[in-house]
Parts: C-alpha cells; sequence; structure tokens
C-alpha cells in the first residue's frame, strides 16, 4: 500500500510539473521586445507624434479658412413683420373732378382706397459677394499650404527625434545588460578565490595579506555587480518613459546592426541635404517669408470686389413692385496707413535673413556632424578590433596565472589582478561595441535616414 501510494505521488508531481501554466502566471512574464517593435510602440504611444497630427488637423483648418477668403460668400435673409392693424388711405380719382361755385371750387365724386401698410407683410433679401482681384488674399492661402507642410514636416522630424532617442536608449540598455553579466562572472570568480585563500589561511598556506587582498576584490566585485544592476533598472525605466508603456519588458541580449558605410562624406552630405526635415522646414519658412513680402507689396495695389444683391418685399412702396436687384463693383485702394506697410516690408526682409543665416548655419553644422561621425566610428571600429586583441592575451594571461598560482609560482594577489584585467578589459570591449554602433545611429540622424532604420 504504501509503494502503491508512493507511485500515485511521484505520478501527480509529474503532471503538475508538465501541466501549462496558469493565465495569471503566463501574463507575469517578461515580454522581451526587439528594437524594432520598440520603435513601432514608441511612435504609436507617443503625445508628442499625437501632438503633431492635432497641429496638422489645426493647419488644415487654416488653410481651408484661407480659402474661404477667395470663394463667394452668399447670404441670405428672410423677414416677416406684424403691425397691429392695416394702415388704409384714400386717394381721390381724377376722372370725378367737379368745379363747384363755392371754395374750393373742386370737389371729387370718386375715392380709391390704398393699403400704405399691411398687417402682415413678407421679405427677403440674398446678397453674393466675391473678390474679383485681391492678392494679398491669394498669396495668404498660398502661405497657408506651406504652412501645413511645415507642420507635417514637423511631425516627420518628431518621429525621427523619437526613433534616435528609442535607438540610442535601447542599445545602451543591451550594452549594461551585458555588463551584468560581465561583472556577474567577475563575482563568481572573486568569490571563488576568496574561499581559496580562506582555506588556505585555515591550512597555513597563505597569510592575512592574501584574505584581505581577495576580500577587497569580492567587495569590488560585488559593488560593481549592483551597480549596473541598478543603471539597468534605471535604462528600462527610461525606455519605458520614452515607449511611454507600463508594461514590464526585457530588450534582446543584442542587435545585429551592419554599421558598414558605404560612401564618402561628401555623398553622405548630399544625402543630408536632400533628407533632413530641419532644412526642408527652413526651406519652407523661406517661401512662406518671400510670399509674405509679396503680400506686403500687394497691399499697395488696389481690390476689386463685387456685390449682387436681390431683393424681395410684400411692403408696399411707390414702386409698384415687389422685387428688385442690383450689382455693385467696388474698388478699394489704401492710399495712406500711417506707414505700416513700410514697416511690414523692413520686418519680413529682415526675418528672411535671419533664416537664411539660419540655413546656412545648419548646413555648416551637419557637414561638420558628418565628418565627426565618420572619423570617430572608424576610431571605433579600430578600438574594437585592438580591445578584441587585448581581451584575448588577458584571458591567456589569466590561465596562466591560473595554472602558475595553483604549482606557487604566482601569489593570490598577482592571480586576482590577472582577472581584474580581463574584466575591465571586456567591460571596455562591450561599451566601445555599443559606442559604434551609436555612433552609427548618429550618423544616420545627421544624414537624415533615421526614419527608415529599422534594427535587425
Amino acid at each position: 500500500m504504501s509503494l502503491l501510494f508512493r507511485i500515485l505521488s511521484v505520478t501527480i508531481l509529474f503532471l503538475l510539473l508538465k501541466s501549462p501554466l496558469p493565465a495569471e502566471e503566463k501574463e507575469t512574464q517578461q515580454k522581451i521586445i526587439s528594437l524594432n517593435e520598440a520603435i513601432r510602440t514608441g511612435l504609436k504611444n507617443s503625445y508628442s507624434i499625437e501632438i503633431q497630427n492635432k497641429k496638422i488637423e489645426q493647419a488644415l483648418s487654416l488653410q481651408r479658412k484661407a480659402l474661404a477668403l477667395l470663394l463667394p460668400q452668399l447670404i441670405v435673409q428672410g423677414s416677416y413683420t406684424r403691425y397691429d392693424k392695416e394702415v388704409n388711405m384714400k386717394f381721390p380719382e381724377l376722372d370725378s373732378l367737379q368745379i363747384i361755385n363755392t371754395p374750393p371750387y373742386i370737389q371729387f365724386s370718386k375715392y380709391q382706397n390704398y393699403v400704405i401698410q399691411k398687417e402682415n407683410s413678407f421679405g427677403a433679401l440674398a446678397n453674393l459677394s466675391l473678390p474679383l482681384i485681391n492678392i494679398p488674399s491669394y498669396l495668404t492661402y498660398k502661405n497657408a499650404e506651406d504652412s501645413t507642410k511645415i507642420a507635417e514636416l514637423n511631425r516627420e522630424n518628431q518621429k525621427a527625434e523619437l526613433i534616435y532617442n528609442i535607438s540610442l536608449t535601447y542599445l545602451n540598455t543591451i550594452s549594461i545588460k551585458k555588463s551584468i553579466g560581465i561583472t556577474k562572472n567577475s563575482t563568481e570568480l572573486a568569490r571563488a578565490h576568496l574561499k581559496v585563500v580562506e582555506t588556505k589561511l585555515r591550512n597555513g598556506e597563505a597569510n592575512e595579506l592574501a584574505l584581505i587582498k581577495a576580500q577587497l576584490d569580492n567587495e569590488r566585485a560585488q559593488n560593481d555587480f549592483e551597480k549596473a544592476q541598478k543603471a539597468y533598472r534605471m535604462a528600462i525605466e527610461s525606455l519605458a518613459l520614452l515607449l511611454n508603456t507600463d508594461k514590464d519588458f526585457d530588450v534582446e541580449d543584442s542587435v545585429p546592426i551592419n554599421t558598414d558605410i558605404t560612401y564618402d562624406t561628401d555623398v553622405l552630405f548630399n544625402k543630408a541635404l536632400s533628407n533632413r526635415t530641419d532644412l526642408k522646414i527652413i526651406s519652407e519658412n523661406n517661401a512662406i517669408i518671400s510670399r509674405d513680402i509679396k503680400i506686403s507689396k500687394a497691399k499697395f495695389l488696389p481690390t476689386l470686389n463685387l456685390n449682387a444683391t436681390y431683393r424681395y418685399s410684400d411692403m408696399t412702396s411707390f414702386l409698384g413692385d415687389e422685387t428688385q436687384w442690383f450689382i455693385i463693383f467696388s474698388a478699394n485702394l489704401s492710399l495712406y496707413d500711417g506707414g505700416m506697410r513700410y514697416a511690414e516690408l523692413k520686418e519680413k526682409k529682415s526675418r528672411l535673413k535671419e533664416n537664411e543665416i539660419l540655413s546656412k548655419q545648419l548646413t555648416d553644422s551637419i557637414r561638420s556632424q558628418i565628418i565627426q561621425n565618420v572619423d570617430e566610428l572608424n576610431v571605433c571600429r579600430k578600438n574594437v578590433t585592438s580591445l578584441s586583441k587585448q581581451l584575448e592575451l588577458a584571458k591567456k594571461s589569466y590561465e596562466l596565472s591560473a595554472k602558475s598560482y595553483e604549482v606557487g609560482i604566482i601569489s593570490q594577489s598577482d592571480l586576482i589582478d590577472s582577472e581584474i584585467i580581463v574584466t575591465n578589459t571586456e567591460l571596455l570591449l562591450e561599451k566601445e561595441k555599443n559606442d559604434c554602433l551609436i555612433q552609427y545611429i548618429k550618423l544616420l540622424k545627421n544624414t537624415g535616414e533615421i526614419n527608415s532604420f529599422e534594427g535587425k
């Protein structure tokens, strides 16, 4: 009976271990998101992108408002009037005129009754106004169109900034994650060294100085490991803030990105001139300001408007007709406005010059940034190659030191120093690899190609 009970217990335990996790436990598992997924999530949840979408809607509304100034305006009115009573007046008929001998020597024998005010009356009016010649309004509409383009470019620029920041934060998080693994190995080695020294000290094969050295190395490794963990938590929080999400997630262990540059700096600079949204925004601003200057000049010219009115009224009048219409052509010319137009011209010409200087300054800055990115990327690659060789030599040195320590040729301190060199070199190598990726991302941003970037 006892054997049967044991068999049943083992079977039940086996089934429980093989059964799938409950839904709640599955949901608590940490999800690993890729760089592509992080970028998509950030763009989807971004408040700044949503704000730019609203600004585009506002720009489109202003464009439609500017167009309304060029289209016909039709106004229709209706009226109803009620008086307390109808008013009548009698007028004599001329064919009933008679001459009499007594004053006033004339009299009428027949009178006609006329209504001069109806008790109920109705009226309607339709007015059509159309600007025939209005150059400032037309140019204002063209500026509204360009303002919409600028709003769309601002959204693209905001996307580029968000992709850039997410990419950098994601790569830095991966780098810190790798440093956690390196420092964890260093901690395990330092702990193992400490145990060995403690054993040898008990056996009389080591002294107190070796123990202190091993304890210091253990504390250093543990402190580095804790700092790396803290930095990783902060990096994850920063990334979550950029993604605008409160879900628990982790990053991948690595993102293989090809950082090879197949173009020289001149080609990269030309790419930037055609791709950078901030340069396009300045160019559109130049067009708007240039058109503003034309608007100020056009205010010296006359405007021509057409007004057509149709009116209906059943109120009594001497015209005898209940409907009438008329057309008015009006020309307006401002002869003197206190010098406002001249002040506008001066101010807008100054703004145009300022914008041109900003464009030149930005262009020079982009060229300098691209040259610097390419140089730093080349230096970074050389450093990676050098550190890779150093790490290989450091590992061989540590292996030899471990063997030498086992046979008593070197001390525990020398072995610890050799292990520290391996750890530091490995950390420097990972940092340099991450710096290469960051420099490549910066180059994509400076050439205006960050919007099409996708981490593999």
